[in-house]
């Protein structure tokens, strides 16, 4: 595909497309330039202006995302905005906005823009908004998160507790969600000064960190032996 790209666009369209995609298979620091790649290419809009215009948000929504997991919170604001300025141009084409808003969201709080209530504010519409799936588990995880940055204890708590029986009920497999919810119950019992829990449950995610094999595995299981490591000195 890479030597017919250069004489086909149709073939240029679906290799960029394939860049974007980058983050699902390569670690951010690999990612980050080939989905830059995908941006540069769509926003030209050189063949197909309504798929290319699709791709773009697409692109810069994955990038932001990419940039945030590297720290560079300021970038990936900037490309969310400008996403988010292609969706109001044409929300009735794009699909799947509350990716986009959740990782506005982030971006805007990391980069200094939100406090940790308006970010908790700000990620219950993306919970409550009837864009997504219906369960939007993954959006609850990050309210989670803001909530307890907020110090809204009590409410992050509850959440962490309803988002533990549907894990428990629907039999849940996917390792992402199930690590989210470990790592909020260990920083719950933290913030609560039950250290004791704190390092039980942290504990209990080893086998679930050992185990994952998404591309930043190595960051997820360095994290938990590091704080291991600090749980030892405490």
């Amino acid at each position: 595909m890479l030597f017919r790209s250069r004489y086909d666009p149709e073939a240029a369209a679906l290799l960029q497309i394939q860049n974007r995609r980058s983050g699902a298979i390569a670690v951010p620091e690999i990612a980050v330039t080939r989905v830059a790649e995908a941006v540069t290419y769509f926003r030209q809009a050189a063949s197909d202006a309504t798929r290319d215009r699709l791709e773009l948000y697409r692109s810069l929504t994955n990038q932001a995302a990419t940039k945030i997991r590297l720290g560079r919170d300021a970038e990936a604001l900037d490309h969310a905005r400008e996403a988010e300025q292609i969706a109001l141009d044409a929300p009735e084409a794009l699909a799947r906005l509350d990716v986009l808003a959740s990782n506005l969201t982030l971006a805007a709080y990391r980069s200094g823009v939100l406090t940790a209530a308006e970010a908790a504010a700000q990620q219950r519409g993306v919970v409550e908004s009837p864009e997504g799936g219906d369960d939007k588990f993954l959006h609850r995880t990050n309210l989670v998160a803001f909530l307890l940055l907020a110090a809204q204890d009590a409410q992050a708590t509850a959440l962490i507790d309803e988002l533990g029986d549907e894990l428990r009920r629907d039999d849940v497999s996917e390792s992402y969600l199930l690590f989210y919810w470990h790592a909020h119950r260990v920083a719950a019992a933290a913030l609560d000064g039950d250290v004791e829990r704190a390092q039980a449950l942290h504990q209990e995610m080893a086998p679930l960190s050992a185990s994952v094999r998404w591309p930043t595995a190595a960051y997820a299981r360095r994290r938990q032996r590091s704080e291991e490591h600090t749980s030892e000195l405490q």
